[in-house]
């Protein structure tokens, strides 16, 4: 009996602790849910102004252009009409032979590049070969296909990289069924870049290449959630949005520069408010916009590179892009002004 009561006694404070651990806990479980601070902060300014909160929520990014209305065509050329059985002799011969089969007609992007890359590389040996042996007809030839491939690098690059299957999947803002494997975010900034470095030595006349390089780099853009940072910045701002909306409407209908207006206790209440947002809102939009830019800053270089390429669907979805960032870049210090407005009108 007396254990009984010792174990009785002894498990109470256990209870106690736990449950004093479970109401501990509780934030820690709301700060799990990323609208949770933003929303705190709207429902602030509706005390505050005594004003109804308007719901917060996302606005819909904009769509990244499907991958293949944006390959750029590219015109059949002299390689297909060569006669790949004439170049014996030559290493660029076999090339030429798995350039005119249906499966490299048919391939993804990336292969062709990579088959296109690989040609640009073998063929001058050969041109050189053939004019050394006479035979200056293929040799014309052959040159003419190796110029026309050195000028289509570029859309092949495109094709292969900001066109293809892989970016396209790197600017959802949710993943596709049967989407590529989700990769972290700084791997996919190191893909970015070292993309970058292949097309910057490409373009200017560097043609080795490796491909498992190539093809793990696309599949770790894939996976990169670029479009994913992209929606998360922009909830964030369209929450400060929608609690800009609820200022704007309270300084409507303040009676402003009226000592007998002022009520101290919304006064506190959105000083609070205004506290909060610079040390808790202010940092979460910073992070967002840093992670954002931070994966975006490799592809606006890859644009540049492929400048005078870029297809006008593209282009168009480009701008849309730029002016959304500036839009949201804009938010946070729209919002402090407003709850600095505010503030001011009341007490004037």
């Amino acid at each position: 009996m007396r254990q009984r009561q010792t174990t009785r006694l002894t498990s109470r404070p256990v209870v106690q602790f736990i449950c004093c651990l479970a109401i501990a806990l509780l934030p820690a479980c709301q700060r799990d849910d990323p609208d949770s601070p933003f929303r705190r902060h709207l429902n602030q300014l509706g005390l505050a102004l005594s004003a109804a909160a308007p719901a917060g929520g996302s606005v819909a990014a904009t769509p990244p252009p499907a991958a293949w209305p944006v390959q750029l065509a590219l015109q059949p050329g002299t390689i297909d009409t060569l006669e790949f059985a004439h170049l014996s002799g030559c290493a660029v011969q076999a090339n030429i032979g798995k350039r005119q089969t249906d499966l490299a007609r048919f391939a993804k992007p990336s292969q062709r590049l990579l088959l296109a890359l690989e040609f640009l590389r073998l063929a001058p040996s050969c041109i050189t070969r053939l004019r050394d042996g006479e035979r200056h007809r293929l040799a014309a030839e052959l040159a003419t296909a190796w110029e026309q491939t050195r000028r289509e690098l570029p859309a092949l690059i495109f094709n292969a990289t900001l066109g293809s299957d892989e970016y396209r999947a790197f600017w959802l803002d949710t993943p596709a069924t049967g989407a590529y494997p989700r990769s972290d975010p700084g791997a996919a900034t190191a893909a970015l870049n070292e993309i970058n470095r292949m097309s910057r030595r490409w373009l200017h006349g560097d043609y080795r290449t490796h491909p498992r390089e190539l093809e793990l780099a696309l599949s770790e853009i894939a996976g990169g959630r670029g479009g994913e940072l992209l929606a998360r910045w922009s909830r964030q701002t369209h929450w400060l949005r929608s609690a800009d909306m609820l200022i704007r409407q309270a300084v409507s209908t303040a009676d402003c520069g009226k000592t007998s207006s002022i009520d101290a206790m919304t006064v506190r209440r959105l000083t609070a408010a205004r506290g909060y947002f610079i040390g808790e809102l202010q940092p979460l939009v910073t992070l967002a916009q840093t992670n954002y830019l931070r994966v975006q800053a490799p592809i606006v270089t890859l644009e540049s590179q492929l400048g005078g390429t870029l297809p006008e669907r593209y282009r168009s979805w480009q701008a849309d892009r730029r002016e959304r960032a500036a839009a949201l870049a804009s938010a946070s210090p729209q919002h402090l002004a407003a709850l600095g407005h505010i503030l001011r009108c009341l007490q004037e």
